[in-house]
């Protein structure tokens, strides 16, 4: 039995770039083990929810797909492609100074 995988489009200064649910989370893995610790959790006014963590949604797009952050925009054009994918975007509420809390992994 073969299953459809999950895509959306990704469209940057030099292109699109197609990106699969698969490349989502292992994004979302590298972000846990090699940048949770010393990295913001949420972007400036969204974060990707999943499993009860908190991510950064350029910075999981990038992790995912090597395209540097100035290469691409956020917000509505990032949402779409988590949205796309099955992901919840959280809308954050304003800052009021320094970064969000951060999460702890339990």
């Amino acid at each position: 039995m073969h299953f459809a995988m999950k895509t959306s489009v990704l469209k940057t200064k030099f292109g699109e770039c197609v990106i699969t649910e698969e490349q989502i989370r292992t994004a979302m893995r590298e972000f846990d083990s090699e940048h949770r610790s010393t990295e913001s959790d949420a972007g400036k006014r969204y974060a990707i929810e999943e499993a009860g963590q908190h991510y950064p949604p350029k910075r999981i797009l990038q992790l995912a797909t090597g395209v540097e952050l100035g290469e691409f925009y956020g917000g509505r054009q990032s949402n779409d492609v988590f949205r796309n994918l099955g992901f919840q975007v959280a809308n954050l509420p304003k800052r009021t100074e320094g970064r969000y809390p951060r999460k702890r992994l339990s």
